[in-house]
């Protein structure tokens, strides 16, 4: 056997064992690697009040608001006040010309004189009537005087007569003027009765007279009402926000026309409300006092605090969704009727709730679960996450306060050593509670993950110059 293939054979066997021996280095040099301590980010939870919010539209209205028509009909004649301008209850507005009502009521009051005049005739009629009546019953009391002692002067004649002291002429006398005393007295009762009669008569006529004059009275009201309406008048204290009329229009009665033309709207100043619409899913959690937040365009920056004022309990069945209101005092009249506001509604409260990182929990299938740091060891402690937010979220179960958390731990193990870096973080949040959850792993994983490639690549560039030389030593061997 020639020298050269020993020698060819021997360079062989001596790169295998070379490569074998490299093949082991490399498992070895992991090992050492996982012995290290990893250098990790923690942080500390806290603890802090939540809310969970969320924005819908809303609509500035006034508390009272009027749009006043005419209630005659007639061309107006002034209008005094114009939008804009603040008004007093009871202010005139505007004035409707309304010259038949006028004639009207001239005519209604000259009616009613007749009227009280025919009443006063009648009850002067009913005096008069007793008067009568009472000198017809003095006279039926004289009548029967006389009555009575002419039939006792009848009686004594005719006893005397009987034994001849008087002549019979003189007892005729006395029977006869007893006969007239009675047909008198007769007589007397008779225009008692009428006189009664006449009371009666005179008592009717004045209640028909003063029926006459409350019927005339009562139309009389009802022209000077009429004209009262032709009065636009204020119904409260505010400010007149549109005006719909000039002086000489031609204007309907409201209540007897469909194309009644309005005058002026008035609202209110000050107090307002504020209208908005909650979807079924959150109805539940808002009520009678529950706390909101108004933002207006018109003030950037600045945000109106009140409170639910009543819900309507109701759901409009075209949108599924329930009306609520709130009032404002609005004393600087900042909002406005008809403004569109952003009202965020609080829906529910953690008072004192335990938050951390987002990258602190890593998510596996239905399990979440973090990594806390104890005796330098990476311990792992499973988590109940709740409301979520952009700069942190809310862990309900699993930590407490004091609890260094790693940040970015879906690379570690249970057990692993660790040396753990505090990470600053801001607790303030960036997103509403209820947005998109973070992806796995957040942020921090991923640089994690960026960072085991990397090292795998440095190795295999490591291995590839490794080769590469073994194959310039073998080549300048042979």
């Amino acid at each position: 056997m020639s020298r050269a293939p020993v020698r060819s054979l021997a360079v062989s066997v001596l790169a295998i064992l070379v490569a074998a021996g490299a093949c082991r280095k490399e498992p070895e040099e992991k090992k050492s690697d996982r012995a290290e301590k990893k250098k990790v980010q923690v942080a500390l939870p806290q603890r802090k009040d939540l809310e969970r919010t969320m924005e819908v539209p809303g609509t500035v209205l006034a508390y009272y608001e009027a749009t006043l028509y005419a209630q005659v009909a007639g061309y107006v004649k002034t209008v005094s006040y114009d939008k804009g301008d603040p008004v007093t209850r009871g202010a005139l507005i505007a004035e409707i010309e309304v010259p038949e009502v006028a004639a009207q009521r001239g005519m209604k009051a000259a009616q009613l004189e007749q009227a009280r005049a025919g009443l006063a005739r009648a009850e002067v009629g009913v005096i008069t009537a007793a008067a009568n009546e009472d000198e017809a019953r003095a006279a039926v009391a004289k009548a029967e005087a006389i009555a009575t002692l002419q039939v006792s002067i009848a009686d004594r004649a005719r006893a005397l007569r009987g034994s001849g002291d008087i002549s019979v002429q003189d007892l005729e006398v006395a029977v006869g003027q007893a006969g007239a005393a009675v047909a008198e007295k007769q007589l007397a009762a008779a225009r008692l009765e009428a006189a009664t009669a006449e009371v009666e008569r005179a008592r009717v006529d004045v209640k028909v007279a003063r029926g006459n004059v409350d019927a005339t009275e009562a139309a009389l009201h009802e022209v000077e009402a009429e004209l009262a309406f032709a009065q636009v008048r204020a119904p409260f204290d505010g400010v007149v926000t549109a005006r719909f009329v000039d002086p000489g229009v031609l204007l309907q009665r409201a209540t007897r026309s469909e194309n009644a033309q309005a005058v002026v709207t008035v609202t209110t100043r000050g107090r307002v409300r504020v209208d908005f619409e909650l979807p079924e899913a959150e109805i539940a959690f808002v009520h009678s006092g529950s706390r909101i937040e108004l933002g207006s365009q018109a003030y950037p920056g600045k945000e109106f605090e009140a409170e639910v004022t009543r819900v309507a309990s109701a759901l409009h069945r075209d949108s599924r969704t329930e009306l609520c209101e709130a009032e404002l005092a609005n004393e600087a009249d900042e909002l406005l009727p008809g403004m569109y506001v952003t009202v965020k509604v609080v829906l529910e409260e953690h008072k004192q709730a335990v938050i951390a990182p987002p990258e602190c929990v890593v998510e596996h299938e239905d399990e979440a679960y973090a990594f806390v740091v104890e005796d330098g060891r990476a311990r792992r402690r499973a988590v109940k996450k709740g409301w979520e937010f952009g700069s942190f979220v809310e862990l309900r179960e699993g930590l407490s306060p004091g609890d260094q958390v790693v940040m970015g731990a879906s690379d570690l193990e249970e057990g692993d050593a660790v040396s753990p870096q505090l990470a600053a973080w801001n607790p303030e949040p960036r997103k509403k509670p209820g947005g998109e959850k973070k992806k796995k792993g957040g942020e921090k994983a991923g640089a994690a993950k960026q960072g085991g490639e990397d090292e795998k690549d440095e190795r295999e560039k490591k291995k590839k110059g490794f080769f590469e030389k073994l194959k310039e030593k073998l080549g300048g061997a042979s």
